[in-house]
């Protein structure tokens, strides 16, 4: 295995990982925008 293969798997996992945390993030705020406009 070359070292732009694992660099290229390594970017990968930590890209996912990073969308994957502001997906949440968003969610939460959806969620908060959500619940003020019904109450």
């Amino acid at each position: 295995m070359s070292i732009a293969s694992i660099r290229e798997k390594f970017d990968e996992r930590l890209s996912s990982k990073f969308s994957s945390e502001f997906n949440s993030e968003d969610q939460i705020i959806e969620q908060k925008f959500i619940e003020s406009k019904i109450f």
